[in-house]
């Protein structure tokens, strides 16, 4: 997308116009974005916020040294 609005100033289009403007794909390829590609980067973001959470949380009971030594 970047790319595309960087060579289309000021024109909005989609996913599936921005792939068919750079060649990537034909005009007469179906162009389809999977669910489940969303799904695992909300997974993915999920984990990120609980990991730091966790850690914190963590510290007091495990100990500075034995939270980093696991």
């Amino acid at each position: 997308m970047a790319l595309w609005e960087s060579a289309h100033v000021g024109n909005a289009t989609t996913l599936c116009g921005a792939v068919e403007g750079l060649g990537v794909i034909s005009s007469d390829e179906a162009c389809e974005v999977e669910t489940a590609v969303f799904e695992n980067n909300l997974y993915v973001g999920v984990a990120a916020l609980l990991v730091p959470v966790l850690s914190v949380t963590l510290i007091r009971p495990l100990g500075k040294r034995n939270l980093l030594s696991k």
